[in-house]
């Protein structure tokens, strides 16, 4: 089965936070909870923070950088996280829906128990990021990459990952039988053990140098 059971965020009564930007500079605190933020351009650098059973809606992240931040219970939704960088970020137990993410960089990440639904990327990097228990449903990701990566518990349902490049990742386990992998990148070290359908198959074969007659 390629679908991995994921435990959703908690739900919470959230307060209605405005200027995001302001809210944080503006805070002693490092830890923020049960927070909605909607409609904030957010983007700038941030480090050492927690949110924790925050929901963001229609926020654009784009071009800002997390260092050390984790996220617990959070949601996101319809949000831009184009050219962001998450560097030694944590992710647990969230929901990306209908956000965007192109040239996204994830590195030295851990994604725990999250779920990615109806998502858009493309040159999305995941180096030396750790998935456990992660759902990627009716998304694309084209022209993405793993590199460096442990893929203990990866689910792919209905998703585009075409001229997909694999760099020291092994997918042993990995079903990507419900996956688009056309353009497929990477050695026979990193495809032992995977999943695939007939079709893939075939194709890997040929990235093998194998020729079927």
């Amino acid at each position: 089965m390629a679908k991995i059971k994921i435990v959703p965020p908690k739900n919470s009564v959230k307060e209605t936070v405005q200027d995001f930007k302001r809210y944080i500079s503006n805070n002693d605190d490092t830890y923020f909870y049960d927070l909605s933020f909607s409609g904030e351009n957010i983007t700038s650098k941030y480090e050492a923070l927690e949110f924790n059973g925050c929901k963001f809606e229609n926020c654009s992240f784009g071009g800002s950088k997390f260092t050390r931040v984790h996220f617990v219970d959070c949601e996101f939704v319809h949000c831009d996280f184009s050219n962001v960088e998450f560097d030694d970020t944590g992710f647990h137990r969230n929901e990306f829906d209908n956000s965007k993410f192109m040239g996204t960089q994830f590195i030295k990440v851990k994604l725990n128990n999250v779920l990615f639904r109806n998502c858009m990327g493309r040159y999305t990097n995941f180096a030396v990021t750790d998935f456990a228990h992660v759902q990627m449903n009716d998304s694309v990701f084209q022209e993405s990459s793993f590199n460096q990566s442990k893929l203990t518990s990866l689910g792919l349902e209905n998703i585009d990952l075409s001229r997909l490049e694999v760099v020291n990742t092994p997918l042993k386990g990995v079903d990507f039988s419900n996956a688009d992998i056309d353009g497929l990148h990477a050695n026979y070290q990193n495809l032992q053990g995977m999943m695939c359908n007939e079709y893939q198959a075939m194709m890997i074969a040929g990235l093998l140098g194998i020729k079927v007659v």
